[in-house]
């Protein structure tokens, strides 16, 4: 469907090795449906938490990244989302956005 109709394609933020092997299922049916792969936007939805560890989870940001993966996003799941969106952009998403840089 996505091959044949979509835009984007929006994916869960398994480890990198399988989000590969989806991009690659979903490269053959763009091929099979004579469609560029490349102008699929391709995403992803994290349900990592980056405050715990945000090393831990740059690795595996900059792995889906090398693959193609244009954005990640992600859902606070905390008691203080506001609090929890504000650290994430003073300590994670600088790092996220070096990442191909």
């Amino acid at each position: 469907m996505v091959a044949r109709y979509a835009d984007a394609c929006n994916l869960s933020a398994d480890p990198p090795v399988i989000v590969a092997h989806k991009l690659e299922v979903l490269a053959r049916h763009c091929d099979a449906e004579d469609r560029d792969y490349d102008a699929i936007d391709k995403t992803i939805l994290g349900f990592a938490q980056p405050l715990d560890d945000p090393d831990g989870f740059l690795a595996p940001m900059e792995a889906c990244a090398a693959l193609g993966i244009d954005s990640v996003s992600l859902m606070p799941m905390t008691d203080d989302p506001v609090a929890s969106v504000t650290r994430l952009c003073d300590e994670v998403v600088p790092n996220v956005v070096q990442i191909g840089s």
